[in-house]
């Protein structure tokens, strides 16, 4: 992934609540089918801080609540954790517990 669109991936995605959850999603969707597509860039995307965004705008923030963000939550999550680097990131991240809570919301 060249030029300007990670830094504008990750604009989008660190500004959900601004950008919305329809975009957010498009964003989120980009960075997961380029990593399904291509799994040897995957540490480019970490090396740009681009999948940190992500993960801090998943557990750290509050995951847009709409079905559709929710449903692709395994994607983006199996996508970032598919070398040792991502999942260890992940991991350290602890985000089951901000996870489930999103998950079992009544909103």
């Amino acid at each position: 992934m060249e030029g300007p669109l990670p830094t504008s991936l990750k604009h989008i995605i660190s500004k959900a609540e601004y950008y919305g959850p329809s975009l957010f999603l498009l964003a989120t969707e980009v960075v997961t089918l380029y990593v399904f597509h291509e799994p040897s860039l995957l540490s480019s995307l970490q090396d740009r801080k681009l999948t940190d965004v992500i993960l801090e705008a998943l557990v750290v923030k509050e995951v847009p609540p709409t079905r559709e963000v929710i449903a692709s939550l395994p994607n983006i999550l199996s996508a970032l954790c598919l070398n040792q680097r991502g999942l260890e990131a992940f991991m350290k991240c602890k985000p089951f517990d901000r996870l489930f809570h999103v998950l079992l919301s009544p909103q």
